[in-house]
This record gives structure tokens, C-alpha cells and sequence, in this order.
């Protein structure tokens, strides 16, 4: 929809003799309008596209925006429609403006628990005794790439769970079995946006 704004103007001119006349200008005075709806609220799991459904009418160009601390990003800035994609759990406002006219939607981002891809143990059996540890390590992954992780092994001797050490993907640990046994230790993996699920292995 363009609104047309219309302008009289009043012009005097005079004459080579000194008579006044009344020019009527030709000028058409149009300021279009655009009409902009960012569409309505939406949801979302973070690390996965999200679509905004906005849509824009009149002169006005889209141009989509957060706030500059949000972790989003869109897959384009300036088309409609078009997804946003957020690397944490959160609420976002975001706001499609074009031209003069702006119009914002809410952007609520669920937590994304980690998933863990693969585990290594020790590959040949383990002396019972302390100078000899089993070694584990464990990879994941998380789609909410900004949170941090924390992780814990139950050696299922019937010690108490202890932390490993998280560097990047990957979860470290090390245990000294004091008896002999087949035992399978459960490898947890915790991001900091709990109550979701962690991951555990075996599952």
C-alpha cells in the first residue's frame, strides 16, 4: 500500500508591469509509505534456522536487524523472508525495517542439548592398581555453540562419579580400578542451559 500525501502551493508572480497573477505550479507532491509487518512471534531450537515470515510493501527496501550482543545471525539482512539463526538459548527481539516504517517480532530460542559421537577406552585389558589408570575419551557435539559443557564419568566400580576435563569437543578422564572386573563406564555430557537432557554414553 503507497499513501499519496498531496501538497497545494501557492505561487504569485509579477509582471514586467506590475501586475500580479496567480501561477498554478505543476509540481505533484507524492512521499510514498511502506508498509512493513515483521510477522508474528515464532520459536525455535538454537543452532537451527528459524524462519521469519515478514513481509514489506511500498519504496522501502527490508533490512532485518538485532541487537548487536544478540548471537544470531540472518541468512540474509535484507530479503523477505528469511531465517535467523542463533548460537544460544534465549529471547531475541528482532525488527524488519523499510524505508521509515519498522516493525519488530519476539525470537524465543529453546536449548539444544550436546550429543556425544563417538568414545575410546583403553584397547587392550588394564592392570587393577593404581599406577596403572584406564583413560577415556569422549567427543560431542551441540548446536548452541556459544555454551559451555561440563562432563562426568561413573566408573561403575562403585567409586563415586568424577569430573573430567573439557577442552573444545572433547571430554578427558583418566581412573585406577582397584579390582579386577568387565566393567563399562557412562560417560555424562552437561551444557550450562540444564534442565534439557544431558547426553550420556552408553545411553
Amino acid at each position: 500500500m503507497v499513501v499519496h500525501r498531496e501538497t497545494t502551493i501557492d505561487k504569485l508572480e509579477f509582471d514586467a508591469d506590475g501586475s500580479i497573477k496567480k501561477v498554478v505550479p505543476t509540481l505533484s507532491s507524492i512521499d510514498p509509505v511502506t508498509i512493513v509487518h515483521a510477522g508474528a512471534d515464532t520459536t525455535g531450537q538454537e543452532g537451527s534456522a528459524i524462519p521469519l515470515t515478514g513481509s514489506i510493501s511500498g519504496a522501502g527496501k527490508p533490512s532485518w536487524s538485532v541487537d548487536a550482543a544478540t548471537p544470531c545471525t540472518f541468512s540474509s539482512r535484507t530479503t523477505v523472508p528469511t531465517t535467523i539463526t542463533c548460537r544460544d538459548n534465549g529471547t531475541y527481539e528482532v525488527t524488519l525495517t523499510g524505508g521509515r516504517s519498522k516493525d519488530t517480532l519476539t525470537v524465543t530460542v529453546s536449548n539444544a542439548p550436546p550429543a556425544i559421537t563417538s568414545v575410546q577406552g583403553p584397547k587392550t585389558p588394564v592392570a587393577a592398581g593404581k599406577q596403572t589408570p584406564a583413560r577415556i575419551s569422549a567427543k560431542f557435539t551441540d548446536p548452541g555453540s556459544a555454551d559451555t559443557h561440563t562432563c562426568r564419568i561413573d566408573w561403575k566400580d562403585g567409586t563415586t562419579p568424577t569430573a573430567g576435563k573439557v577442552t573444545g569437543g572433547v571430554c578427558e578422564a583418566s581412573h585406577a580400578y582397584l579390582k579386577a572386573g568387565i566393567l563399562r563406564p557412562t560417560v555424562t555430557v552437561t551444557d550450562d542451559d540444564e534442565p534439557r537432557p544431558p547426553a550420556s554414553f552408553p545411553s
